[in-house]
């Protein structure tokens, strides 16, 4: 019995989850909290309850406050009550460990995104001093050109795989981008005509990746200079990103190159 009922207080449910302690302690330690004494020989001799090792720091807080022996500092519902007694689901256990691995994964993403960033702020200014320089305006189309779109793009296709064969880099900028007739005219008159000719467009980014894998052998040569010039020239056709990390490459190992243009 509580001390409320040995002082013949009004009933109060918590004078219920009192004795329920009782029975919890007795369960879990095998013995009562007090040695047999009634709450009201307790609370004279300012006994406590010795703590129960095997229940959690949570559970015992439990069953130690269902034995408070004073009415205001006991559990106030036996759902509570409950709620503290019962097992620890695996996300108590391990919420220390759960804490601590999101807190890492948190840093590592803001370190991450920091870093990633950081880069693309870079990329985007080295991208603003690499742009390939203006060409002139092209020359208008007449209502002929535009009839001999067919002849023109398949001029186009035999140029493109001519400039494969090609060893010389000089030849290849001829036929692609600087001489008479060069791919990269007879690609603008058929865009001219036709913005939206999807076998143009295709030839261009072929274009685009043939200068890349130019520069790419002309690299691996330790020729920075004529490796930033075909870049430059594929950049004319398409502002790719695989063009964009060359020069960038490029202007890496020899900065002095790339300043100077």
């Amino acid at each position: 019995a509580a001390l409320e009922q040995w002082n013949r207080d009004p009933p109060d449910p918590r004078d219920d989850i009192y004795a329920f302690a009782c029975v919890a302690y007795f369960i879990f330690g095998g013995k009562h909290p007090f040695a047999r004494a009634s709450a009201r020989t307790a609370f004279e001799a300012q006994l406590v309850p010795q703590r129960i090792d095997s229940l959690s720091r949570r559970q015992w807080d439990g069953v130690r406050r269902g034995l408070a022996l004073r009415r205001a500092d006991r559990i106030e519902s036996v759902s509570e009550f409950l709620r503290l007694l019962a097992p620890q689901t695996w996300l108590q256990k391990n919420r220390l460990w759960i804490g601590a691995l999101v807190a890492t994964v948190l840093a590592m993403a803001l370190f991450l995104g920091a870093r990633f960033y950081s880069e693309y702020v870079q990329d985007q200014a080295l991208n603003a001093q690499l742009w390939p320089p203006a060409v002139s305006a092209p020359e208008p189309v007449t209502e002929a050109q535009c009839r001999q779109i067919g002849d023109t793009l398949f001029l186009s296709a035999d140029a493109l795989k001519q400039a494969s064969s090609m060893a010389s880099t000089d030849e290849v900028e001829a036929l692609l981008s600087k001489g008479a007739n060069n791919l990269h005219d007879m690609l603008t008159q058929v865009l001219q005509c036709n913005p939206d000719n999807a076998q143009a467009k295709q030839i261009i980014s072929q274009a685009a990746r043939a200068y890349a894998g130019l520069a790419r052998a002309r690299l691996q040569q330790n020729d920075t200079a004529q490796a930033l010039r075909l870049v430059t020239d594929g950049q004319n056709f398409e502002h790719n990103l695989q063009l964009l990390r060359l020069k960038q490459g490029i202007c890496r190992r020899d900065p002095k190159i790339c300043r100077a243009e």
